[in-house]
């Protein structure tokens, strides 16, 4: 039996050639971790969500009631580096997840959320949410970025200290999803 290979060509790709330039030219400005740290945490990452600010730590239980959340015990497939949640709360594709610390108090976390009109990330003065930009995000935030371009191309990677990240998906151009991860 005679196997026959085919050279397939794609048309027409759609690369914008001068956005992965300006891309790469912001990761050759990149600082120092120390920095990048401090930048970071100077930003004051937090949520808008419905009108409730939500803020890592400081999240309460009443919040997400108020959010109109579901309880619930476990969340398949999330996975836990040091990072041991007591219980979730859950909505489509939001999850926010509490957590004991050593001095006893509860706080939660989100941990994953689809950005939307009501559901924005603030990151500084930049409002995050379905509508923003990709070249606007690499514009003000590209330098403290990382990012697998093969790999995993639009999801860009922000250190959370020295124990884990926030990611940031991009389609079409546009945010469409956040989540952070704790390193194993």
């Amino acid at each position: 039996m005679e196997r026959v290979i085919r050279k397939c060509w794609i048309t027409g790709p759609e690369v914008d050639i001068d956005f992965e330039l300006y891309l790469a030219d912001r990761f050759q400005v990149r600082p120092a971790f120390d920095v990048v740290e401090k930048q970071v945490t100077s930003l004051r990452m937090h949520f808008d969500w419905k009108g409730l600010l939500l803020y890592d730590g400081k999240i309460t239980e009443s919040q997400m009631k108020q959010l109109q959340m579901q309880k619930v015990s476990v969340i398949p497939d999330m996975p836990e580096c040091g990072w041991e949640p007591v219980y979730y709360y859950r909505s489509d594709n939001n999850i926010v997840a509490f957590e004991e610390n050593v001095k006893g108090k509860v706080f939660g976390s989100v941990y994953q959320v689809t950005l939307s009109n009501e559901l924005a990330l603030w990151m500084g003065e930049e409002r995050i949410d379905m509508n923003y930009d990709e070249k606007e995000f690499v514009k003000h935030f590209g330098h403290l970025v990382s990012t697998d371009w093969i790999g995993a191309p639009h999801v860009y990677r922000i250190p959370d200290g020295d124990a884990g990240l926030f990611m940031i998906t991009f389609e079409n151009g546009k945010a469409v999803r956040y989540e952070c991860m704790f390193y194993c």
